[in-house]
């Protein structure tokens, strides 16, 4: 039988409090203000997804959601299915920023 889990919010916090990590400069989210928001990277290709991140200037974690310990070393392979923190959060150097994936193919879950 498959087990499948949900990557909630307070996991992927417990996981923030577990990793600190702040990058040396963030870029700005091109309107002027000065503030970083966080994008919506759900349904994207982790590929993407860390491409995106790469260019905002902060890393990005990835966590199977389906139970399984495998890691995502094809990124192309895998789909986001959640994030944390939402899409339009204000973000700062010290923020994290996760994401839960699934292999391309599989259902999200919920």
């Amino acid at each position: 039988m498959r087990r499948t889990a949900s990557l909630t919010a307070s996991a992927l916090v417990s996981l923030a409090l577990a990793v600190g990590v702040a990058p040396a400069a963030l870029a700005d989210d091109g309107e002027g203000d000065g503030a970083i928001t966080m994008p919506d990277l759900t349904g994207d290709s982790l590929a993407a997804a860390q491409s995106t991140m790469a260019d905002i200037g902060l890393p990005l974690d990835s966590i199977n959601i389906t139970g399984y310990p495998q890691k995502q070393r094809a990124a192309n392979l895998w789909k986001v299915c959640s994030q944390l923190p939402k899409a339009g959060t204000e973000l700062s150097a010290d923020s994290y920023a996760a994401v839960g994936v699934v292999r391309k193919g599989e259902d999200c879950g919920g």
